[in-house]
């Protein structure tokens, strides 16, 4: 394939930049995520729980040693929105994605609340925009199996499972 060739494949498979992205959670991997995508043209939503967090971005101040104030106002610039939990950023989303803590407990189990809590708001964003007119699923990420065998955990993420996969229309 020519170097023009393949360019033009590159070209193509980028995405349009109608296309919108929404990201629960703002913080070490959150954000530098969001950055990443509208770097790469996608208008971007980033939305996090945390009032002050979301003030510090919006003032252009990274709260991330990684990203440099310059490169969030150029992402800022480029197509970063922040906001605080407003259903109308999931809605208007083509794909959401949720970056939020999950801590250990004592007994070494991940505590799921932040997953639990964001896959509610994201479930009342689906059911604002009723998403009838496509067929958007949710991609079940993999339970560890250190943490599958432990039935705490395992019954919690069933429970984001199920409340995620049931607030979505039939296709």
């Amino acid at each position: 394939m020519n170097e023009v060739a393949a360019a033009d494949t590159r070209e193509s498979s980028r995405p349009s930049v109608d296309s919108r992205l929404a990201i629960v959670g703002l913080g070490y991997v959150g954000l530098p995520l969001a950055i990443n995508f509208t770097e790469a043209g996608l208008s971007v939503w980033g939305i996090d729980a945390w009032d002050a967090r979301v003030t510090q971005i919006a003032a252009g101040s990274s709260p991330i040693d990684d990203v440099s104030d310059e490169r969030l106002a150029a992402a800022r610039r480029g197509g970063l929105t922040v906001t605080g939990l407003d259903v109308a950023a999931v809605s208007g989303a083509d794909a959401v994605v949720i970056c939020v803590p999950t801590p250990i407990d004592q007994s070494r189990d991940p505590d799921l609340t932040h997953i639990l809590d964001a896959a509610q708001f994201v479930a009342k964003g689906c059911a604002a925009d009723n998403w009838s007119s496509c067929s958007r699923r949710p991609i079940p990420a993999r339970l560890p199996a250190r943490f599958a065998r432990r039935s705490k955990t395992a019954a919690a993420w069933s429970q984001v499972m199920t409340s995620t996969w049931r607030s979505y229309p039939s296709a």
